[in-house]
């Protein structure tokens, strides 16, 4: 990073000083990139986020990428798992997508070959002998307690149009 981009953004940061020192009071971590998505403002919720304070203008908009642990160590919970390289990490990733995809599709064909299927006039004698009658028992339900409707606003409405007052 350049020294001007620097200087930039300091002069940012101090005409924008009342901006953030509110930014600086919230508990929410919030960083502010530049159209290269380099860092030019975090606050400290950000920093305890990502686990180590970010260069300002070096590191990418995501600095929680690879969450670190307090200690500096990274990748959370896997932290024995540190000696991977990071192109692996894009590999385990990928391979666990693909398999919630393959449970998720074994978990359909298990319900399709478990189920009963039903012929489509079955379906059919069910809809209206039985299903129509619990809607419209519904409907027929749900507009009995309906509080009544005073018309009286309405009708006036329409005689002044009628008019044309």
């Amino acid at each position: 990073m350049t020294a001007n981009a620097l200087k930039a953004i300091s002069s940012l940061h101090q005409s924008n000083s009342g901006l953030y020192e509110i930014l600086e009071t919230l508990a929410a971590a919030i960083y502010i990139t530049d159209a290269e998505g380099r860092l030019t403002y975090f606050n400290a919720a950000a920093e305890t986020l990502s686990g180590r304070k970010p260069k300002l203008g070096v590191d990418q908009w995501c600095v929680t990428w690879k969450i670190f642990l307090p200690d500096g160590s990274g990748h959370g919970g896997f932290a024995f798992l540190n000696f991977l390289p990071d192109w692996i990490w894009g590999i385990v990733n990928i391979t666990v997508f693909f398999g919630k995809v393959v449970l998720l599709l074994v978990f359909f064909i298990w319900v399709r070959w478990t189920l009963p299927r039903f012929r489509f006039d079955q379906l059919m004698r069910i809809g209206w002998l039985y299903l129509f009658e619990i809607a419209l028992a519904t409907c027929t339900w749900t507009l009995d307690r309906l509080p009544p409707i005073d018309y009286s606003e309405l009708m006036r409405d329409l005689e002044y149009a009628r008019i044309g007052a």
